[in-house]
């Protein structure tokens, strides 16, 4: 599996098929942090 964990989209994340609407998932991350300055996954708690 090749890429950055926190810019996979859920599904490609679990091994399940994946589609275009992936790599809009990734993009979608990148725009936001370029607007907003940080990752959206920051303010979440890590799990165990």
């Amino acid at each position: 599996m090749l890429g950055k964990f926190l810019y996979m989209s859920p599904e490609q994340a679990r091994h399940t098929k994946i589609d275009r609407r992936s790599d809009l998932y990734s993009v979608g991350l990148c725009l936001y942090e370029l607007i907003a300055g940080k990752n959206p996954s920051d303010d979440v708690p890590p799990t165990r």
